[in-house]
């Protein structure tokens, strides 16, 4: 399989290792340019990684944050199929801070305590403002 298609697939870990074995063969045949090109895709894939898990834990909190008025990282991590429990601890934290959702992270429980109506509240008044969107938008036709 080539490369743009695991890229496509989000088969980021493969993609990767693929990487990685064609660095090994630049490294033996000394393809110095080469490496600095591989080297600059292997931290482009990381950091697509990163995204990609992060916006899985940011859908999994928002879509359990209605749900459950109290989580603890493992059950975001278990129902995300994500194992890297200081990279959900990192997102719950940024998404509070940013205000994308109305909690509170306790450290030493490694728990989440939603504010569950105020995020209802929240998505409630996004459906509204989508809703009024789209009525302007038809109106407009």
């Amino acid at each position: 399989m080539n490369l743009q298609s695991l890229l496509n697939e989000k088969k980021f870990s493969e993609y990767i290792k693929k990487l990685e074995e064609y660095k090994s063969f630049a490294e033996k045949e000394k393809f110095s340019s080469l490496i600095e090109e591989i080297d600059s895709l292997i931290l482009n894939a990381k950091s697509l990684i990163k995204e990609f898990k992060t916006k899985k834990i940011k859908e999994t909190i928002l879509d359990l944050g209605t749900k459950f008025t109290r989580l603890q990282i493992n059950e975001i991590s278990e129902e995300c199929g994500i194992k890297e429990e200081q990279l959900i601890i990192n997102t719950v934290q940024d998404m509070i801070k940013n205000e994308e959702i109305y909690a509170k992270y306790f450290t030493i429980t490694k728990s989440v305590a939603f504010n569950q109506q105020a995020n209802i509240d929240e998505i409630d008044k996004l459906m509204e403002a989508y809703k009024e969107w789209e009525e302007k938008k038809v109106r407009k036709k």
